[in-house]
């Protein structure tokens, strides 16, 4: 094994811990991911170089990591018509059929399916590194924002759009993420 792979193979379990431990320590249930979720994002951050805290910071906002029981996580698709899975990726032509444009086998079962956790979050890293060349940012505000409202209202607001709804994704988001930042670094020291 070289050193870049130890390296890499080190840093996720550190975060696995560090997102585990986290679970344990946040009082809001829910807020931070399962261990079996914390793993599917560090694997598909790392296949995609996407920080795995932005995809749990995701996985939370649209689908508190897979737990939430509306229409469309794990089963079907949601209220509004369009996203399906938990990552809530966009399968129909009026957002631009993210699924069916970036999916990805994230498991490597041979099969891609939007309600598989593993597929859908590498699907969801894969389109996050299209975002940021979209939105010409790899500042993760800019990022949640593109992923919640579309990279098309960030570059027509220049920033995060004045949606409520986007908003308060990037404020959780970003809350969400500094935890997972605080628990990383108690789990190195």
């Amino acid at each position: 094994m070289n050193r870049s792979t130890a390296h890499k193979l080190a840093a996720a379990a550190a975060l696995t811990f560090a997102l585990a431990a986290a679970g344990r320590a946040e009082a809001r249930p829910g807020f931070t991911p399962p261990a079996e979720m914390a793993r599917v994002y560090v694997e598909a951050g790392a296949r995609f170089g996407v920080a795995p805290r932005l995809l749990a910071a995701i996985g939370y906002n649209e689908s508190r990591h897979g737990r939430s029981s509306l229409p469309g996580v794990s089963g079907g698709i949601n209220r509004a018509g369009c996203c399906a899975g938990p990552a809530q990726l966009c399968v129909v032509r009026s957002c631009g059929r993210v699924w069916q444009r970036y999916r990805v086998d994230g498991d490597g079962d041979g099969r891609k399916r939007v309600h598989d956790a593993a597929d859908g979050f590498a699907t969801a890293a894969r389109y996050v590194v299209k975002l940021r060349r979209m939105v010409r940012s790899t500042r993760p505000r800019l990022l949640l924002a593109a992923y919640n409202a579309g990279p098309g209202a960030v570059r027509r607001y220049g920033g995060v759009p004045p949606y409520s709804e986007t908003i308060g994704y990037v404020v959780v988001g970003k809350r969400l993420m500094r935890m997972i930042d605080r628990m990383a670094t108690i789990a190195a020291a």
